[in-house]
């Protein structure tokens, strides 16, 4: 079933809020503790086959290995703007990591390009020192193709703006870095719309840079033997084209044949003809088919530049979740909560709007997840078998 990829990564960032507002008083993060309980609660069955995908290690050593290696090729994955906007999400993650910082002056604290972000008079915060120490142990290396260098020369560098001082703050930024690098004592959060809030970004976050792992995830390969060479977009279009592969041999078929009648409506960029794709080290690697595709994994992998494979995806889910309500795999509310997972609205914003309380009253949004996810999971194998 298609949304309990993208159930499994907004549960995971729900976790990361609650992680760091956990305790009494004043939240002092440890980026060690935290990076251990992340590994820990990665390894776990739910998430391991399901999100990082540990099935389809080439040399497996464990879960704990295949949770460490997802962290470093999503979590660390530095990212880059978008069509020449001034910030991305970790950026943002950064400035609302800030704001939460318990020392005055940090408040109002502000992450922006140098043309809007003036200092004020307000109060310095006394940990600023030791953000700024942070800061500049990142690599300020702008990636070739990155917009950023047209941004900067447009409306400047980009800064951090803490009472009346103003900190560099690198162009490209991991969501591990924009978690830890800024204030690591923190204020609890105060009230529901603060926490969804906060839920609600560290959610987008992860959706944006879990995109190049599910993508490769659901073709079948261990991502981390492709990420470095398999660009994002690349690894949308071919899962696009073997979704059509699979459509016209019902199943995962190997036949050049298949490939060759697919190729007209679903090109796969790099590639000249669906003969060349075949061959391709790529295309090997998909046909040899270690392990079946994790159907499960295709969360946030089409966008505007790939209407195909969206509407694909958006078809192939429909027609699922009619088939689970038919069967009574899952009921009405239960239907309703994927399909608005499925149209990218967050968990955080449907508790905030109490619709799901109208429709489940009493359940907890994580719980009801995980009793989703281990479902469609059950459904997902008993359509296969």
């Amino acid at each position: 079933m298609t949304a309990s990829g993208r159930v499994l990564v907004q549960k995971l960032a729900a976790h990361i809020v609650h992680l760091l507002d956990h305790g009494d008083g004043e939240v002092v993060v440890s980026p060690l503790r935290l990076r251990h309980t992340l590994i820990v609660t990665l390894a776990i069955r739910e998430y391991s086959e399901n999100l990082v995908a540990y099935p389809l290690m080439v040399l497996p050593s464990g879960p704990d290995a295949a949770a460490q290696r997802y962290l470093e090729c999503v979590v660390d994955r530095r990212l880059q703007l978008a069509r020449n906007l001034p910030r991305h999400k970790a950026h943002e993650l950064f400035e609302a990591m800030c704001r939460r910082g318990a020392a005055p002056g940090w408040v109002d604290a502000v992450v922006g390009r140098e043309s809007d972000a003036a200092a004020n008079a307000g109060q310095t915060p006394t940990d600023l020192p030791a953000v700024a120490h942070r800061l500049g142990q990142i690599d300020a290396w702008i990636t070739p193709g990155n917009p950023a260098k047209g941004t900067r020369e447009r409306l400047g560098p980009l800064l951090l703006v803490a009472g009346g001082s103003r900190l560099g703050v690198p162009e490209e930024l991991t969501i591990w870095q924009a978690i830890t690098t800024g204030p690591l004592k923190l204020a609890k959060l105060h009230g529901r719309e603060t926490h969804n809030a906060l839920c609600s970004l560290m959610i987008k976050s992860m959706e944006v840079t879990n995109t190049h792992w599910a993508a490769l995830a659901r073709l079948g390969l261990w991502p981390v033997d492709w990420i470095d060479s398999i660009s994002v977009n690349t690894a949308k279009h071919a899962s696009a084209f073997m979704a059509a592969v699979r459509g016209l041999s019902a199943g995962l078929d190997d036949r050049l044949e298949h490939w060759q009648t697919a190729w007209s409506d679903h090109p796969v960029p790099g590639f000249k003809s669906a003969e060349v794709f075949w061959a391709s080290s790529l295309g090997e690697a998909i046909r040899r088919g270690r392990q079946r595709p994790l159907e499960l994994h295709d969360e946030q992998i089409a966008d505007e530049r790939d209407e195909e494979a969206q509407q694909l995806d958006e078809l192939e889910f429909s027609d699922r979740l009619k088939l689970a309500l038919e069967q009574g795999v899952i009921d009405a509310a239960e239907a309703w909560f994927l399909a608005k997972l499925q149209d990218g609205e967050a968990i955080a914003d449907l508790v905030a709007s109490g619709e799901l309380e109208a429709r489940r009253p009493g359940a907890d949004p994580e719980e009801f997840a995980a009793e989703l996810i281990r479902k469609l999971i059950a459904f997902a194998k008993r359509m296969e078998d």
